[in-house]
């Protein structure tokens, strides 16, 4: 076939081509269940190579009548036909290549339109690059009114002196006409005004007709404005929104589910972009930074060309636990329950564990993963390795102490809370962003409500580089945290203890059948005890019947 392996693609003259309806528009933003899974595809696209922005602001604010969700990024924005590839289906020129710690998440060329419909009924474009500036409209509302049967898509483009190109065009006239009639903007002006919120280059997503709970027009907005924060509301006023988990309580308070600040806050593991939320800015993590007392392991089917990195330790919060599984440093599957934690107890809460997954294949709306045997392979690793970790942290120290003390004083062993084993921060300057681990017995109670910046460093080396230092990476975060566990050895130990339990049982059960054949006999009646032959008498053979001879 043509077009394949870096050949030409054959041109087909004659034959039909596809086109997208417009009720397609609908359905497909009917992949996200979830609407922060939505606004996280228009924060990838900031965050990708091709963009490079430093930092996004996020803002959920009224204009005129109506909430508005306001995604603004100062990267490296959009010309003409790189904004038409985004509004459009299917196009994406996306690689992995990796560029200052970045690689791209999406490749489908479907995060945009699939995300912003999600959100609202309407997503507004603006975005300026160093030849131009430009604006284009995703509507439904366009698309319903008109009784239009394709995705029209209105687009504008002027120079940085404000003139527009193709002026006495039709296209332009009807793109000007439908883009002040079905967005927030009257007229070319108010558009113009609009672009200057961008300071040199990037990009602004204005979305308006929020959805609303249900889809009901006379139920109350989906996201809501919450202090510093946007929030999902949930149908019970009275109860926070929480998305459903194998595994998981009714009841378990899980910050990210329903506010945009936790989620946004582990949304990348190694954070290289600044979030700025309702004005403030959102202290990233990275989450191996939470854990203690850690365990470190790999996994590597035979047909795949990365190994999956598995780091697992004690989280700083026992409710928030699971795998928290990465694909190209983006979060898919938040807090997912394996091993003993799947059980209905206690066993397995307040470990959690990082995943690098790249290996796997993440399905489209970037939320979960496909089902292939890669993915059940590895899941059964993890499995092994929480229950590993669990036997080791936690039965282990309970069953010596047991044994070390008299039965009349048996009690649980009470673990003993640890700080993280490594202490992450990150340069408070969105060009910088470089994240540095600081000394064991820094204090960082005092970085929570600030920032933290390189000159801040106690190492001098550091402190006067100007940001020229290169960025501590995760090898030196293996080398800081010293007591790192190989998930092999505890292991072998596990399993050794395993095999031991499962004799020391096997021997019970074999007693106890031994004592109750015992107890049996020696309650039967003598008439049903079987006769025992005198000392020295030959053995009673038992009589065989004569053989059945047929007729």
């Amino acid at each position: 076939m043509g077009g394949m392996n870096g050949e030409k693609p054959t041109v087909y003259h004659h034959l039909k081509t596809s086109t997208v309806s417009a009720k397609f528009l609908k359905t497909n933003q009917t992949s996200h269940a979830w609407v922060f899974g939505a606004i996280a595809e228009l924060l990838d696209n900031a965050m990708d190579p091709d963009c490079m922005a430093n930092s996004v602001h996020i803002s959920l604010r009224s204009l005129g009548d109506e909430p508005a969700l306001i995604i603004m990024d100062d990267g490296n924005g959009m010309d003409p036909d790189c904004l038409l590839k985004m509004l459009s289906f299917g196009f994406s020129d996306k690689t992995q290549v990796e560029v200052q710690g970045r690689r791209s998440i999406g490749h489908y060329g479907n995060g945009f339109k699939s995300g912003s419909m999600r959100i609202g009924h309407d997503a507004l474009v603006l975005t300026k690059c160093k030849e131009s500036q430009s604006v284009g409209l995703l509507s439904s509302t366009f698309l319903d009114v008109e009784h239009v049967d394709q995705i029209y898509l209105p687009m504008l483009t002027w120079d940085h002196n404000g003139n527009l190109e193709d002026e006495g065009s039709d296209r332009v006239r009807e793109g000007l006409d439908v883009i002040t009639k079905y967005s927030i903007f009257e007229n070319e002006e108010t558009i113009l005004a609009e672009m200057d919120a961008i300071e040199e280059t990037g990009t602004m997503i204005i979305i308006t007709k929020l959805k609303k709970l249900g889809g009901e027009p006379d139920s109350p907005y989906e996201l809501v404005a919450a202090g510093d924060d946007i929030q999902i509301q949930s149908f019970d006023n009275s109860a926070k929104f929480q998305q459903m988990r194998s595994g998981q309580g009714m009841n378990v308070d899980i910050p990210l589910d329903y506010s945009l600040r936790a989620y946004v806050s582990v949304l990348y593991k190694v954070p290289r972009m600044q979030v700025i939320l309702m004005e403030k800015r959102v202290k990233c993590q990275r989450v191996t930074g939470l854990l203690s007392e850690r365990m470190q392991d790999s996994y590597k089917p035979n047909d795949a060309k990365v190994a999956a990195h598995i780091l697992i330790g004690f989280s700083e919060s026992e409710q928030l636990y699971g795998m928290m599984m990465y694909h190209n440093n983006r979060l898919i599957k938040p807090y997912v329950r394996v091993g003993v934690q799947m059980e209905a107890n206690a066993k397995g809460v307040g470990v959690l564990g990082v995943v690098d997954a790249d290996f796997l294949s993440p399905m489209h709306n970037k939320q979960d993963f496909a089902d292939t045997k890669q993915y059940r392979g590895l899941i059964n690793k993890l499995s092994t390795n929480v229950n590993c970790f669990w036997w080791d942290k936690v039965e282990k120290p309970e069953k010596e102490e047991r044994e070390a003390q008299d039965n009349s004083r048996r009690s649980s062993v009470k673990r003993k809370k640890r700080g993280p084993d490594v202490k992450w921060v990150q340069c408070g300057l969105p060009s910088c962003g470089k994240w540095r681990i600081l000394p064991p017995e820094t204090d960082m109670a005092q970085f929570k409500d600030s920032d933290w910046f390189y000159w801040m460093h106690p190492d001098p080396k550091i402190s006067g580089s100007n940001h020229e230092w290169p960025e501590d990476t995760w090898e030196k975060e293996y080398h800081v945290a010293g007591a790192v566990d190989q998930a092999s050895e505890k292991r072998k130990e596990w399993i050794d203890d395993r095999k031991l339990k499962k004799k020391r049982e096997e021997e019970r059960n074999a007693q106890a059948l031994a004592l109750h054949l015992a107890q049996t006999t020696a309650q039967a009646p003598a008439s049903e005890q079987p006769a025992v032959a005198p000392a020295g008498a030959p053995p009673v053979v038992p009589p065989v019947a004569p053989p059945v001879v047929p007729p």
